[in-house]
């Protein structure tokens, strides 16, 4: 395990599945604070535990460092929904399907906040 490279801590903290506290996590952001697989998994684990503000914040995060990815913007909205917040998410959604209008996700994404697809 090299020690300075974010990639393997990441690494190392979900082949130990996803724990939190963990230390690996931690490393791996100090390491690169824009690592948006860490913080799109960072914000799944803490979704799971429901950490959901602190979760959104991880999404957001991952959607300022590559504002094209799906994932963090299906997570993101998800979250939203939790958190009471249903048009936001929507507008999420509607907003990352411009973008990418085929992306069977994001589609998804409406039908899991008990929308039509598009908005």
């Amino acid at each position: 395990l090299d020690p300075k490279d974010a990639s393997n801590w990441h690494e190392y903290w979900r082949a130990a599945g996803y724990q939190l506290p963990e230390s690996s996590i931690e490393r791996c952001l100090e390491l690169d604070p824009r690592h948006c697989g860490a913080r799109i998994d960072l914000g799944a684990a803490l979704v799971v535990r429901r950490r959901y503000q602190e979760a959104a914040r991880e999404f957001a995060m991952a959607l300022k460092i590559n504002a094209r990815n799906s994932l963090a913007s299906f997570n993101l909205a998800m979250t939203l929904g939790r958190l009471g917040h249903r048009a936001k998410a929507e507008e999420l959604l509607s907003g990352a399907l411009k973008v990418r209008p085929g992306d069977a996700l994001l589609k998804d994404g409406f039908n899991h906040l008990g929308g039509a697809a598009g908005g």
